[in-house]
């Protein structure tokens, strides 16, 4: 495992993330810092086929 990813983890099982909800944690060792985040809306708004 990767520090980036161990330190990820450790944070989010300790006090110090304890009102974090909701919310997506990136470790992609800087990968959306050049390409973006991804277009996510089909999967917010799910079709009503």
């Amino acid at each position: 495992m990767c520090p980036d990813t161990s330190h990820a983890i450790l944070f989010l099982a300790s006090d110090a993330a304890s009102f974090i909800t909701g919310a997506s944690l990136v470790v992609d060792g800087g990968i959306i810092s050049h390409t973006g985040l991804p277009d996510l809306t089909a999967f917010n708004n799910p079709s009503s086929d």
